[in-house]
C-alpha cells in the first residue's frame, strides 16, 4: 500500500501546479523542552497537519494517506500515532479537518 501510496503522491505533484511553501515548521526543541507536561495538551506535529492539507488538494484518497501518516507519525512527546484505537482513525479518515480535536481527545483519555 506504500508504494501504491507513494506513486498516486508523484503522479498527484506532477498534476498539480506549485503552491506557495507554506511557513518553515519551528526547530525541534531541545530534549529538555520537549518532555511532556501534565498541564499542556499533545501537539499535532506541522507534517502531519500540513501533509493531510496538501493531499486533500492533490485529490489523494484521505484513508489511505491517513493509514500511511498515522503508521510514520509521532507526537512531540513522543508517542507514536500508531498506538491509537481504530475508533480515533477512522474518526480522523472522515473528518481530517478535525484531527487536532481527536488527537487531543485521545491523548487525554486515561488508561
Amino acid at each position: 500500500a506504500g508504494a501504491r501510496l507513494a506513486a498516486k503522491m508523484a503522479e498527484a505533484k506532477a498534476e498539480t501546479k506549485p503552491e506557495p511553501k507554506p511557513e518553515p515548521a519551528p526547530p525541534d526543541p531541545s530534549p529538555a523542552e520537549s518532555a511532556p507536561h501534565d498541564h499542556e495538551p499533545a501537539r499535532i506535529p506541522y507534517k502531519l497537519a500540513s501533509a493531510l492539507a496538501a493531499t486533500a488538494a492533490a485529490g489523494i484518497e484521505r484513508t489511505e494517506l491517513l493509514l500511511w501518516l498515522i503508521s510514520r507519525g509521532t507526537l512531540t512527546d513522543g508517542q507514536k500515532l500508531d498506538d491509537m484505537p481504530q475508533n480515533v482513525i477512522d474518526y480522523l479518515a472522515e473528518h481530517p479537518d478535525k484531527a487536532a480535536g481527536a488527537i487531543k481527545a485521545w491523548k487525554a483519555q486515561p488508561f
